[in-house]
């Protein structure tokens, strides 16, 4: 062991940053800083559809470090970390690294699969910090109530690393940061609060994954900045101190270990918590109180900083639409209509930023345009170029006196897919929504 060890410093001496270093079930890079911080970032799990477990964080870090050293870790087994062949090897090789760097300042940080490989590690390393998003809370035969990734579960030996609790170091401040829209991470959310009752908790909206969600929100630098400074500062919008009525809700579906709340329950314990609070999958439960409660619905709820994926976009499709599928929606004829009634009324400003796909017709050229109009007037067009035909699309929003937005986007180039591509698809499609997301200032 101490020989494959000193054999990697060997070699890392040689280079200013590695390809990649095998140790057992794991990998290592190293990208060698100034300063003397170090990110240990540890990746998740990546496309199950690819064998190989990619290096995640590595261009992030790189870009917003300012210096700092990294060294980027995966797990090759999809294991959560917790196989021991070349764990100790790996442990080692960074706590030398923190040694011979004279490192003051070790963060150690990860998403999903490497949140979990960061808190397995803080059991075996001294971390100043860990922030770990969208973590489970126990791996293994222990996390039967959540029925994600089952096959790979069942490859995890059950043992003192399976569950968090027996991984937390007195020593470290750990950070940990869900979504409140996803009912298995909120699951574990309400488990990592009893775990680890000392750590910090936040919560955002949107996507497991977090990385992702402020990708499409257009705000991941300021969300970085903020896990690279361990969440000590005031967090980016979106995201917030865990609310009480949230952990009310998160403590009942770990309680029941079921992914909902019948709308009986709902009436009797839940309905006086605010729309801006409930999980996107439990809205449902807010507007049946309305209906029966004989309110008069103007559009379904929408809360600000929450990306609206496929999963969760229908109740916003007014019309001009077909049926949502996996990953969007395709529009429908040449108007399409998005409507819903906000649920924050903090901002001053309100921005909607769309994420789309255009569909163009063998007729038309390189360039296609797309217009939104509020209220009858123009406020934007854009124009979509074959080579780059999904984007983004930022505009101001124009909320009415109840907050509702309605938004209407034109695309007058719509056409038979069955024309432009010898198939039988008839329906006149102009554009593939895949989300959009409400942001305002303050």
């Amino acid at each position: 062991m101490l020989k494959k060890i000193l054999d990697y410093f060997s070699w890392f001496k040689k280079v200013n940053s590695s390809q990649g270093q095998g140790f057992g079930g794991y990998e290592m890079e190293v990208i060698p800083g100034e300063r003397n911080v170090l990110y240990v970032a540890f990746s998740g799990i990546g496309d199950l559809k690819n064998t190989t477990v990619p290096f995640e964080w590595k261009q992030s870090l790189s870009r917003t470090g300012e210096g700092a050293h990294i060294i980027l870790v995966k797990d090759n087994l999809r294991q959560w970390y917790t196989n021991p062949d070349g764990q100790k090897l790996v442990a080692t090789a960074i706590t030398e690294y923190i040694k011979d760097n004279q490192i003051e300042d070790v963060l150690a940080l990860g998403m999903s699969m490497g949140g979990y490989g960061a808190i397995v590690f803080s059991s075996l390393i001294e971390f100043n910090s860990v922030v770990a998003l969208s973590s489970r809370e126990c791996v293994g035969k222990a996390s039967t109530f959540d029925q994600r990734n089952r096959a790979l579960m069942k490859n995890i030996v059950n043992g003192p690393q399976s569950h968090i609790e027996n991984l937390i170091n007195p020593r470290t401040r750990y950070c940990f940061i869900s979504s409140a829209d996803q009912v298995e991470d909120l699951m574990h959310f309400m488990r990592l609060t009893k775990s680890c009752p000392q750590a910090h908790y936040f919560l955002a909206r949107g996507n497991h994954n977090l990385g992702h969600e402020m990708i499409v929100r257009g705000t991941m630098l300021p969300f970085l900045k903020w896990l690279l400074g361990s969440c000590l500062d005031k967090p980016p919008k979106g995201i917030n101190p865990a609310k009480h009525n949230v952990l009310r809700i998160a403590d009942h579906l770990q309680k029941t270990k079921e992914k909902n709340i019948d709308f009986a329950t709902w009436k009797k314990k839940y309905a006086d918590i605010p729309s801006n609070e409930i999980p996107l999958f439990l809205l449902h439960n807010s507007v049946q109180l309305a209906v029966e409660n004989s309110e008069k619905l103007i559009a379904y709820p929408l809360p600000t900083h929450t990306f609206v994926s496929a999963e969760w976009v229908d109740p916003y499709l007014a019309f001009g639409w077909y049926l949502p599928d996996k990953k969007g929606v395709w529009s429908k004829g040449h108007w399409h209509i998005l409507n819903g009634q906000l649920t924050d009324h903090e901002g001053c400003e309100y921005q909607l930023r769309i994420q789309l796909e255009a569909f163009f017709p063998k007729q038309y050229g390189d360039v296609i345009p797309i217009s939104f109009f509020q209220a009858g007037q123009l406020t934007k067009t854009i124009n979509v170029e074959r080579k780059k035909k999904t984007i983004f699309v930022s505009l101001p929003l124009l909320p009415d006196e109840n907050y509702v937005i309605n938004v209407s986007i034109h695309t007058p180039h719509a056409d038979f897919p069955s024309r432009s591509h010898n198939n039988s698809d008839y329906r006149e499609v102009g554009v593939y929504l895949k989300g959009f997301v409400v942001l305002h200032d303050e």
